[in-house]
């Protein structure tokens, strides 16, 4: 994704070594969001100044990339809800799963929903059962099935 600051850089998600803190931040400028709905969208903060408000050296070495260029939102969407996640469940790549639980429909990624064909069976049995989420904690408030349905990437509809 390129930084909507500068309109030069890519943005890359980043973890905070010491703080285990995790932003996405502009290679050129330094833009940096805590949450990726929020690029381009809400203010950025610069990335040297927040590293010196934690008492820390504000130098790329003080980061992990987790990413070099930023995923569409398909990768960070559960294939059988469309439950958006922080972390890509089947990895950057798109092909290694991290074989972790979905909060909502409870799937396991990398085993049930590995295929088109899996993933389907697997919404199909639960929508049918109820819908009702794995962590109901993790349910937002105001949430429909029908707009999360909506985000389930296309391949796996």
């Amino acid at each position: 994704m390129l930084c909507p600051r500068c309109g030069q850089g890519d943005i890359v998600k980043a973890r905070i070594i010491a703080g285990d803190t995790c932003l996405f931040v502009c290679q050129e400028c330094e833009a940096s969001w805590f949450l990726y709905e929020d690029i381009g969208v809400k203010g950025f903060v610069d990335f040297g100044t927040y590293m010196e408000s934690l008492g820390l050296k504000p130098l790329w070495s003080e980061v992990q990339i987790w990413s070099i260029s930023m995923l569409n939102n398909n990768g960070l969407n559960c294939r059988v809800c469309g439950y958006r996640s922080e972390v890509p469940s089947w990895g950057n790549d798109g092909l290694t799963p991290l074989y972790d639980f979905c909060p909502c429909c409870g799937v396991e990624h990398g085993y049930q929903d590995s295929t088109k064909h899996g993933a389907c069976a697997y919404r199909n049995h639960w929508i049918s059962t109820g819908a009702e989420w794995e962590d109901p904690g993790s349910k937002p408030d105001g949430w429909l099935l029908s707009e999360q349905l909506a985000n389930v990437p296309s391949y796996f509809r």
